[in-house]
């Protein structure tokens, strides 16, 4: 179920604790690589943060006053980061910004020539290539509306329409430089009257052909397994087997993890370039709190982002 930006930022309204910010002694992350995520600063509004994996190096990009940011993410060199905002937006849209890794430069997506409308949607994806943006937008969300995709070509300056149905089109991800997968409740549109049924379609830009990838109905999350033409599904009853599924081959293999796992409220986020590790959000917590660990697929162990659970909105991990 699709949430809109400003309840989730009202309804996650207190501090991130003090353990995720710079000490004399902090110590080397295990794992490589940087984060961004969003998390509220000392007023309650939601901000672009980014850190080393175990929190350290933290810092502020964002400072909107009375406004907030949520949904980063990072471009493929790791030199800039995308988000929405509700600054200059309404209660159904959200611009889309982008500013450099270190949080200058700060400016919008796309604004169409003319018009003093910045481009809105939500959970902007950059193409491996850093040539385009995928986002999600929602069409006449005010009286009930639907999602599509858009994609923003940088070359061009142009926002250009992929998918367009009466239900919902949403979390795009990028295969390749030349398709799109996303998750979509199309072929259950007209006959799942609690609109819960969902698979995950793929939008190839060679041929223009939308292709069914999952037919259970039962998606929940997915993320790509780097250099490999596989997917690690997370279905949408979070007690179920978590799988890979070969999206070429179309035959799937059980992820196993330890009977400790807390698997109802995860979701696989972001594979590492290496592939030894998947970075996943835990909920379930008290107060919309979350925490997210590194799942290792050699050790089989949860390696915490933070000790406790925090108030965070989205995280990214380059």
């Amino acid at each position: 179920m699709k949430i809109p930006f400003l309840v989730i930022v009202l309804l996650l309204s207190s501090v991130i604790s003090c353990e995720l910010f710079n000490s004399d002694d902090e110590p080397t992350p295990e794992i490589p690589g940087k984060l961004v995520y969003s998390a509220p600063d000392g007023n309650g509004n939601y901000q672009i943060y980014t850190s080393l994996t175990n929190g350290t190096k933290r810092k502020q990009l964002t400072k909107f006053e009375n406004h907030s940011a949520a949904e980063p993410s990072w471009s493929p060199d790791g030199e800039q980061i995308v988000f929405i905002s509700n600054l200059n937006g309404s209660a159904h849209e959200f611009p889309i910004y982008i500013m450099n890794a270190d949080g200058s430069n700060l400016r919008t997506m796309h604004q169409p020539t003319g018009t003093q409308r910045f481009t809105a949607g939500n959970n902007p994806k950059w193409s491996p290539d850093g040539t385009k943006i995928a986002f999600e937008q929602c069409i006449n969300c005010a009286a009930g509306g639907n999602f599509d995709i858009y994609v923003y070509d940088f070359e061009n300056d142009e926002v250009a329409q992929v998918t367009d149905i009466p239900g919902i089109d949403f979390s795009p991800k990028w295969s390749s430089n030349s398709e799109i997968f996303f998750i979509s409740n199309r072929d259950y549109y007209k006959t799942d009257s609690l609109r819960a049924k969902e698979d995950i379609y793929s939008f190839n830009f060679a041929n223009n052909e939308i292709k069914r990838i999952t037919t259970t109905g039962e998606i929940g999350s997915f993320t790509f397994r780097p250099f490999r033409t596989e997917i690690l599904v997370r279905p949408s009853d979070g007690d179920s087997t978590w799988y890979y599924m070969d999206y070429i081959k179309n035959d799937s293999t059980v992820l196993e993890f330890p009977p400790s796992f807390p698997r109802t409220f995860s979701s696989a986020t972001k594979w590492s370039s290496a592939g030894n590790y998947i970075l996943i959000r835990i909920g379930g917590f008290p107060s919309n709190e979350v925490k997210y660990s590194f799942y290792s697929l050699s050790t089989k162990e949860l390696i915490d982002f933070s000790e406790t659970p925090q108030l965070i909105n989205n995280m990214d991990w380059f």
